[in-house]
């Protein structure tokens, strides 16, 4: 085994929790994290895995049989499942504590520090989080020196309540105002991506079989600038 093998599967070091009791706490907003998880489904989609996940059930479509297309359809079903336990498990069981000078994720069902951070140094910023827009909640996007990985504050209910809550040096909580441009433009884009696939299932000139051929080579690198662009109208809703 090579050293950077070893490297990339050492253990993350123990947290060690402050030497302070808990003197303020506040939960994750557990309706955002479910649909915050929903934008990690699409992006699984745009993948040759997630796309080649769809073919067993279109072909199923095609044969028409319904006992085929159940079966088949667990498949892509299991892996949106997987995904959507991931998101939950990392972020809808937290519990941030505020301990003497640190701000602390603490994880209910691990029942272990997720990370903690000193509240005077980090960098607190807003998350545009497209979740957080249309269920009016909020996140902060945390930079701590000594964290190497990206590490977040919420979703939280309230976070203007949230920040007065744990007493976090953030004075501005206001995301982007709303761009009907943006939006449109996004959506426009998007849509001139989506004619000459969509076309295909329904041309009486192209076979089934072909659509489903072109959409599985094609789909990955088509559908992330898609998804891409869906997102960028979203955060500006």
């Amino acid at each position: 085994m090579s050293r950077s093998d070893e490297d990339e599967i050492e253990p993350q070091p123990e947290l060690t929790l402050p030497d302070a009791e808990v003197s303020a706490r506040v939960n994750t907003d557990r309706r955002a994290v479910l649909l915050g998880s929903i934008w990690t489904i699409i992006l699984g989609v745009f993948n040759r895995f997630g796309v080649g996940s769809l073919v067993v059930p279109a072909v199923a479509v095609i044969i028409g049989d319904p006992l085929l297309i159940g079966v088949a359809m667990m498949t892509p079903l299991a892996v949106f499942g997987a995904q959507v336990l991931s998101f939950y498990l990392r972020y809808g069981t937290i519990e941030y504590q505020r301990r003497g000078e640190s701000i602390v994720a603490y994880d209910t069902v691990l029942d272990a520090p997720q990370w903690i951070a000193p509240v005077q140094t980090a960098e607190f910023e807003v998350k545009n989080a497209v979740s957080d827009r249309l269920l009016d909640t909020g996140t902060l996007d945390i930079t701590v020196d000594k964290i190497d990985r990206d590490i977040q504050f919420g979703p939280v209910s309230n976070i203007e309540t949230a920040v007065e809550t744990l007493d976090l040096p953030v004075t501005q909580t206001d995301r982007p105002d709303r761009d009907l441009a943006v939006m449109g433009a996004a959506t426009a884009l998007a849509l001139s991506f989506l004619v000459v696939p969509i076309g295909m299932y329904f041309s009486e000139k192209v076979a089934p079989l072909t659509a489903i051929g072109f959409t599985i080579a094609v789909g990955p690198f088509l559908f992330i600038p898609v998804g891409l662009l869906i997102h960028a109208g979203l955060r500006r809703i």
